[in-house]
């Protein structure tokens, strides 16, 4: 079992960029705010990935996600994803 609280922010979100492999992303790419040193600018965001979706008639299309991991004990501050959301 993995305890959330112990791990730092940049190991947090390395955690999160596994989870998005596991749940079958692609071309998932770190984004400004990681702290990984080649992180480029893009306004905070911190992981960019694909998600191929095949719907209910067979026709594939391509989702485009941009996550932002957010490691907070007791939910995350407006002011911390308001710029994210506009």
């Amino acid at each position: 079992m993995i305890d959330l609280n112990e791990l730092s922010p940049t190991d947090f979100e390395e955690l999160c960029y596994d989870l998005l492999l596991k749940l079958g992303f692609k071309n998932i790419n770190w984004r400004k705010g990681t702290g990984k040193t080649s992180s480029p600018s893009d306004s905070g965001r911190d992981i960019e990935a694909s998600l191929i979706i095949t719907d209910i008639d067979k026709k594939i299309y391509e989702e485009k996600w941009y996550i932002e991991c957010k490691h907070y004990e007791k939910g995350v501050p407006a002011d911390k994803i308001s710029n994210a959301i506009t």
